[in-house]
This record gives structure tokens, sequence and C-alpha cells, in this order.
């Protein structure tokens, strides 16, 4: 696999040098010069819990249908989301350790998906998230790959046939550093799902990269939707 983990350093290399000639900061995109914490949020928007609701409702279905079709494997829950809002006692804690693990290994995709006999061999549960860290990574290694949900509240075939557009999978710009430093540090290849509610897409990590590196701040916009975060909007039509 160090041939993988070259090939994509290679492809990110190539995707912050075309980020950076639009004039994106390269410590913002460049996770080997150093984890930046975002700021620690003041107060859990509504927008914000009906969201993670919607997210959390993706992840549960996707899993569940990959695990009803994909014989000989299996999905499991892995991401360190947390059911923790700003004003519970515990939230600070849970803030300073997340980012703390972010730090030092990246950022967890939402989903690892395993050849069953090896997690009957590992004796893993169907959610990992809450595993002793340093264990975690270890586990997390053994995967075949990794996938990160996105959802959205369209029905996409109607979007198109109304509107003559097509929607898009949406990579935050802030996710780029931190899920290369993951892919880096495990060697596991990763997947972005974007699901609405009628269809589901998806789309590889490298392929992000590799139209990122083609077409630079092209696809970045800053929509409400979004918490204004910069926010790739690629097209469906770049996936499956």
């Amino acid at each position: 696999m160090q041939g993988y983990k070259t090939y994509i350093l290679e492809i990110y290399e190539h995707a912050i040098e075309a980020l950076v000639k639009c004039k994106i900061k390269r410590d913002v995109v460049d996770y080997r010069m150093g984890y930046k914490k975002s700021r620690k949020p003041t107060a859990a928007f509504s927008e914000f819990l009906i969201n993670r609701q919607l997210g959390d409702w993706a992840e549960s279905l996707f899993r569940t249908e990959i695990n009803k079709k994909l014989e000989g494997f299996k999905a499991v829950k892995y991401g360190a989301a947390g059911r923790l809002v700003v004003g519970d006692p515990k939230f600070n804690n849970f803030f300073e350790n997340y980012h703390k693990e972010i730090k030092r290994i990246g950022k967890r995709p939402d989903l690892l998906v395993f050849k069953r006999k090896d997690l009957e061999d590992l004796k893993l549960p169907d959610d990992i998230s809450e595993m002793e860290s340093s264990h975690l990574q270890n586990v997390a290694k053994k995967a075949i790959v990794a996938i990160e949900i996105r959802s959205s509240k369209y029905y996409a075939a109607t979007y198109k046939e109304v509107t003559k557009k097509e929607q898009s999978f949406t990579p935050k710009l802030e996710d780029l550093p931190v899920l290369t430093h993951w892919i880096v540090e495990h060697e596991v290849p990763c997947f972005y799902t974007q699901i609405f509610f009628d269809e589901i897409y998806i789309i590889s990590f490298e392929k992000i990269l590799q139209i990122i590196k083609e077409t630079g701040n092209k696809y970045i916009r800053r929509m409400e939707k979004n918490q204004r975060k910069s926010t790739f909007y690629i097209p469906l039509s770049e996936g499956k």
C-alpha cells in the first residue's frame, strides 16, 4: 500500500498548488503545515440540529443498504461525531479531545467497510466510534474502504427535471487536508457519498483531488445552507 500512499500525496500536492494559484492560503489546505483548530461554537442553532439529524438518517440508511447488498463485506460506524451539543457540561472536553485526535491522525470518515470475516476475527461491533483511540487506529487500517457521507434535502431527479441543472457532491474545503491526513495515516481509500431522498451518488476522494488539480477553485461556493463554509460543488456526473 506504500504505492497508494505516495499516489494520493502526489495528487494532493498538485491540488494544493492549484488552490494556492487561486489565492487560497497554503496553510489552509496543507495539513503538513500544522492543523488549525476551528473556533469552539457558542450555540447549537436549529438549522445545525436539523442538518445533523438528516446526516444521521443518511448514514444509517446507507449503512443498512450496503450491508444488505454487499455479500462478504460490512460497513460499521466510525466517525467521531458525538451526540453532545454546546451547553452540555461534557461538550468542552469532547471538543478538545476531538481536535487533538484530528491533529494526530486526521478526520475520521463516517463509515468503514471491512471483510465480514475480518470483523468476526476482530470481534468488532456495528459501531466502533467510541473505541479507545490508539486501538482504533490499528483496527481502522484493516478496513477495505472508508466512506464519508454527505446528505442533501432534495430529490435529485426532480430537481434536474425542473431546473435542467444537476445537483452536486459537496466536500468542504476544510475537510480536504484532514481527510487526506487520515488516508495517509491509515492507507485506506476513501469515497464521498451524496445521499438524496431519491438517489445516491458516490465519488472517490482521489477523483475529487484530481478535479481540484484541474479546476482549482472553480467549484468553490460559500452558501448559507453549509454555514457559509467554503464548499466544493462538484457535479454529480463526475461520480456514479
